[in-house]
């Protein structure tokens, strides 16, 4: 396929006067031409001519250029849902690993609460019969100061 021409800037027109300057070919700025006879000036304008009609498009090289893009867009159409479809997934999946991560914590959490408890329940229980066998033991003293 040809190149095809775009705008011409002013860093493209510098890097191209540079670049004849490197080869050898003279180039003039547009203020000299003016000063040149018109032979010249035609000679310059028809040099310009040569590079640049081969390089512009044709109806032909822009309506395939057009079937190119449309394929090239289906394809990106397509890899962009396999992309989003992999984005979908890994985003569940991050999602029931937390949810798992949570549930196993929080499992954790309450039978190391429930084991303490129990622990807990077994010292008040022990701490409840030493009181009820200290306070037995005051009150039939109690009652035996009484009976004197």
């Amino acid at each position: 396929m040809p190149k095809t021409a775009t705008a011409v800037g002013p860093q493209i027109l510098a890097q191209a006067a540079r670049k004849a300057r490197e080869q050898g070919r003279g180039v003039r700025s547009h203020r000299s031409t003016r000063d040149a006879p018109v032979e010249e000036r035609v000679a310059v304008l028809e040099a310009r001519w040569e590079e640049t009609v081969p390089t512009l498009a044709t109806s032909r090289d822009i309506s395939d250029l057009r079937g190119e893009m449309g394929e090239l867009r289906g394809e990106l159409r397509g890899e962009m849902r396999s992309l989003e479809n992999r984005l979908l997934k890994w985003g569940v999946g991050a999602v029931l690993a937390l949810l798992a991560v949570l549930a196993a914590t929080f499992s954790a959490t309450n039978a190391r609460i429930d084991s303490l408890a129990a622990r807990q329940d077994a010292r008040m229980d022990a701490l409840d019969a030493k009181l009820d066998a200290r306070f037995d033991a005051l009150m039939t003293e109690l009652r035996a100061i009484r009976e004197r």
